[in-house]
């Protein structure tokens, strides 16, 4: 059902597992360890300070960043320091597997730009990729590029030339501008660290490619999903929304913020009419799509402080690799890491991490910044001295531990990526109508993730979906559902609303009202609550309050046809014929 997590989460988990076992070329700097242990132990600590402590753990959908996938994420900055730095057969496979997924990647995306939807979804959705949405795909594109620009110039090695313009490809179908800027920095760092070391032919090289590129991104103008998508104005003002009222939320919550993986049910207190009418309430954003704002809200100054403190030691000690290279060939190779990291900061800047792009960017990092380890020297009085100054192997205890939680990972990711297809499964039986069925897979689902909130939920809204369209069975499953996944989250407004479908489609509208009241103290600007408590009020005999409700929900999201529809629905059976026509014919016009 969802491909972007776990199992990328799965790879990435087996890709630590194989790095615990191989010679070690190159270690962290002890600064960014001791940085990155105090995130991970200020993470618990505002896990346990947020009113659900295991939901905040163990990270809810559809990222699910709680301690496995963060995990996963801090595992390959691990393994990045400890086979990149200074290895030129590493490299030289980094840049021939990146070459290959570069390839890889560029044929569903330019498929899906292409109108074909080999990954599912319908002809007027937004194209995407194999490791998310589109903004996901140009930041691995971007990154790729930025690894594949050096040895194509230098080496002229046909996979990386092909692979070059595979990620370029990429970038420009993704048709998002954050991917298109990180890219456009990461030539531009890769080009100034590398343009005094090239020779004649291949800065004329460099610039028929990045003449090639920009030509790509032009032409990409012209197909309409991605001029549609670069030209839109109401998705800037929609981030300038989403950031205003996540700053509201941060200075609110300043020393531990919300609690992790608790911003899409917080910041509905915080949207105001204006959002309500340009953004509107089908797809609840689960982060504030820029990343400082991210750590601000999920942990205060507990998360934001050390995150920071990564962040700039990371760019610190990438500069200063970069000024340390031996030659031009190594400078070149730390000046690739740093423009594929920058890229990815830069996407950053109005996206969010996910499993599908977060572990090769960590990966990166960890190249980028790791310290080359001295070489063993023979035994004897000459080299004691410095013999002393080599850095020992880590006991076999330690790696044995390390793999050990590693695998205890696995034990969550694994069943929870085999709970995406009963849960795909759920999902397509319910709009078939076939409830029975339907549940089992839920069930099953369930089963595999015991932990996760979300799983109920989702299937709620499964079933709220069939049932707001009469299924009176299907009325009996959202309930179901509902009530369990609150009695794991009970702050989950999608669940609170999941609940009050039900109850609706089960003439219990008294019960949902109340679970209605308080969604709305809550949400103050949704308008699918008010539609909803129309629809109670209404069923109970109030038409007051119920035409109340439905004018307010038309007034906060007046593009939609669905309060203007319940209007007229309203108005017909009080015999307002009159105000029944009018309604009806505004929710024609918003069809």
């Amino acid at each position: 059902m969802f491909r972007f997590s776990w199992i990328k989460t799965v790879f990435a988990l087996l890709a630590c597992i194989a790095a615990m076992w191989v010679r070690p070329v190159g270690r962290l700097p002890r600064l960014l360890k001791v940085l990155v242990l105090a995130g991970a132990v200020c993470f618990v600590l505002a896990s346990a300070l947020s009113p659900d402590p295991v939901q905040a753990l163990v990270g809810r959908w559809p990222r699910y960043e709680g301690v496995v996938v963060l995990g996963a994420y801090l595992g390959c900055l691990w393994a990045g320091a400890r086979i990149l730095p200074g290895s030129t057969g590493t490299h030289r496979a980094l840049v021939t597997w990146a070459g290959a997924a570069a390839l890889v990647l560029a044929v569903p995306a330019v498929l899906e730009l292409a109108g074909f939807r080999p990954l599912g979804g319908g002809a007027g959705d937004r194209p995407g990729g194999l490791l998310g949405n589109a903004t996901d795909e140009g930041a691995v594109g971007a990154m790729l590029l930025a690894l594949l620009l050096p040895p194509a110039v230098r080496e002229r090695r046909p996979l990386a030339v092909a692979g070059l313009a595979a990620a370029a490809t990429t970038v420009a179908a993704s048709g998002s501008r954050a991917a298109y800027a990180g890219a456009a920095v990461a030539v531009v760092i890769v080009g100034a660290v590398s343009w005094r070391s090239w020779t004649g032919p291949q800065r004329r090289t460099v610039l028929v490619a990045s003449g090639a590129i920009g030509a790509a991104l032009a032409a990409a103008l012209a197909v309409p999903a991605v001029g549609a998508r670069l030209l839109n104005s109401s998705t800037v003002e929609g981030r300038w929304l989403l950031w205003g009222e996540s700053l509201r939320l941060a200075a609110d919550h300043l020393l531990a913020g919300v609690g992790p993986s608790r911003f899409v049910d917080v910041l509905p207190a915080y949207h105001d009419a204006e959002w309500a009418a340009q953004v509107g309430t089908g797809f609840p954003p689960d982060a504030p799509h820029l990343w400082v704002l991210q750590a601000a809200t999920s942990g205060g100054l507990l998360i934001l402080v050390p995150a920071l403190g990564c962040a700039v030691v990371a760019l610190v000690f990438g500069v200063r690799s970069i000024a340390g290279a031996g030659s031009p060939a190594e400078k070149a190779v730390q000046a690739s890491l740093l423009g594929a990291v920058v890229a990815y900061g830069v996407v950053l800047l109005t996206a969010f991490t996910t499993p599908g792009t977060a572990p090769l960017a960590f990966f990166l990092v960890g190249g980028l910044v790791g310290q080359r380890l001295p070489v063993n020297r023979p035994k004897g009085p000459r080299n004691r001295a410095a013999s002393a100054d080599v850095p020992r192997t880590p006991p076999v205890l330690v790696r044995w531990i390390a793999a050990f939680a590693a695998v205890a990972a696995l034990a969550q990711a694994v069943p929870a990526t085999i709970a995406e297809w009963p849960m795909k499964a759920g999902t397509d039986l319910v709009a078939q109508g076939k409830i029975v069925p339907a549940d089992e897979g839920f069930s099953s689902a369930a089963a595999l993730r015991p932990w996760d909130a979300d799983t109920p939920m989702l299937a709620a809204q499964a079933f709220a979906a069939s049932a707001s369209e009469g299924n009176t069975q299907a009325g009996e499953q959202a309930v179901r559902w509902a009530r369990r996944a609150l009695a794991q989250y009970p702050d989950s407004l999608e669940s609170q609303l999941a609940l009050a479908v039900g109850l609706n489609a089960t003439h219990q509208e008294g019960v949902a009202r109340v679970v209605l009241d308080r969604a709305i103290r809550a949400a103050p600007n949704n308008a699918e609550l008010y539609t909803q408590r129309a629809i109670a009020s209404f069923q109970q005999g109030d038409v007051a309050s119920s035409l109340t409700d439905a004018h307010h929900a038309a007034e906060l999201n007046p593009t939609r046809a669905e309060p203007w529809q319940l209007l007229a629905d309203i108005y017909e059976r009080t015999g307002n014929t009159p105000e029944a026509q009018t309604a009806r014919q505004n929710a024609q016009a918003r069809r």
